[in-house]
């Protein structure tokens, strides 16, 4: 899963930098129907079925965990472009203790409006907030 709060051109180019690595099958988008999120989406470059919904807008993580909850269980990765603090919220309440221990370092520090931070996990998406996730990658985009 990757989770994102990226508005903007730097950030959503460095999204389009790494979808080299997000594979092109079973791929889906969760977006709030906010205009910018919604051209930083668009900006990235990633093809596949999006949702746009105002539940992501101005969301708690767990109003957008509810989200997330309801994608499809043939879709293994997961783009969710939001807003802060919802989406920086979510990306620490998922982060398991065994993730990549840098990576939990900043994003405890700080989830800048240009981070993405890429989570795994095993379970489903309705399991999510009892299976939580592994935080493997934590980017930063710089205009």
């Amino acid at each position: 899963m990757l989770t994102s709060a990226i508005p903007g051109r730097a950030s959503a180019e460095a999204a389009s930098s790494i979808s080299s690595a997000i594979p092109s099958s079973g791929f889906a988008a969760l977006c709030s129907s906010a205009v910018r999120t919604q051209q930083t989406y668009d900006a990235t470059g990633f093809t596949g079925p999006v949702r746009f919904s105002r539940a992501v807008y101005d969301a708690t993580p767990g109003e957008i965990l509810t989200e997330i909850g309801r994608t499809a269980a043939d879709v293994t990765t997961l783009l969710v472009v939001g807003h802060a603090p919802g989406i920086p919220g979510l990306a620490a309440m998922l982060a398991l203790p065994d993730s990549h221990e840098a990576h939990l370092t900043e994003l405890s520090v700080k989830f800048p409006t240009s981070a993405i931070a890429v989570l795994t996990t095993a379970g489903s998406w309705e399991d999510l907030a009892a299976t939580g996730a592994t935080l493997t990658h934590f980017y930063v985009a710089r205009a």
